[in-house]
């Protein structure tokens, strides 16, 4: 029986620092992912890892969970050059599997969910433009980061992210969550706030109520293009309930929603 490579070590209180930020009292209900590239990849690994969190996911240039086996030939190869070598039956069946460690949430709570996905015919650098043309009205905010940070610092996440605050949300409690992953080259160290700003997610989250939040990787001495970790730079069980950044980002997603 195979399973995601993910330890069963005990997580450690105390290892995200004190918070000094508030809620926005979020429809738990209504939480969803998505991601760009290595972000398309992390969108995956949270949704199935946290299934009963997201109730849906959009994937740009993704691939399947666990894909890369935390080995980086695999991903380098097969994930992204040569999808034909997926052996998606056996990646399905690992999944399962590993669900039955209770590391990632059961699979079943993805049986209504609503997934997105989109692979450019031509794959290369995309400049988004967004189709509405409702103006962001909202905020947008940086938010510090540093306390989801693990103790020793090693989950290679900058120091601030950003969030969009819809109009109809700084007064509403039953607003909708998604989350927003950037991908390779992509994050604060790179863009600044560009990828935030202007892929036109927050002008969609204007019209519909969305809470919109932009967590942001950075660059590490195994990470130099500051990717979201999908083939394992961070540990074994970078694609699990246990993974620094996987409860990274769970933990903003609670907070909005607290």
């Amino acid at each position: 029986m195979h399973f995601c490579c993910c330890s069963l070590w005990p997580e450690h209180p105390g290892s995200y620092r004190t918070s000094s930020s508030h809620g926005y009292g979020g429809d738990a209900n209504q939480v969803s992912v998505s991601g760009l590239s290595s972000g398309g990849f992390m969108a995956v690994q949270l949704h199935v890892g946290f299934s009963k969190t997201f109730m849906g996911v959009g994937v740009v240039a993704g691939g399947p969970y666990y894909c890369a086996q935390a080995n980086l030939m695999y991903a380098l190869t097969e994930c992204m050059v040569t999808p034909v070598g997926i052996n998606i039956d056996w990646l399905i069946q690992v999944t399962k599997n590993t669900a039955l460690t209770l590391t990632i949430d059961a699979t079943s709570n993805m049986a209504q969910d609503k997934v997105y996905l989109y692979t450019g015919t031509n794959d290369g650098t995309v400049v988004p433009k967004p189709d509405s043309s409702m103006i962001a009205g909202g905020e947008f905010l940086e938010f510090d980061q540093t306390e989801y940070q693990p103790a020793f610092g090693t989950a290679s996440l900058d120091d601030v992210g950003y969030v969009y605050v819809p109009t109809g949300c700084m007064s509403s409690t039953d607003c909708r969550v998604h989350v927003s992953l950037h991908g390779c080259k992509q994050g604060r160290k790179f863009l600044d706030n560009e990828y935030a700003m202007h892929t036109g997610y927050n002008e969609v989250a204007e019209l519909n109520n969305i809470i919109v939040i932009y967590p942001q990787a950075t660059t590490s001495l195994s990470n130099g293009n500051g990717c979201w970790d999908w083939w394992g730079y961070t540990g074994l069980d970078y694609a699990c309930k246990l993974a620094d950044q996987m409860k990274a980002v769970k933990a903003m997603v609670d907070r909005v929603l607290s």
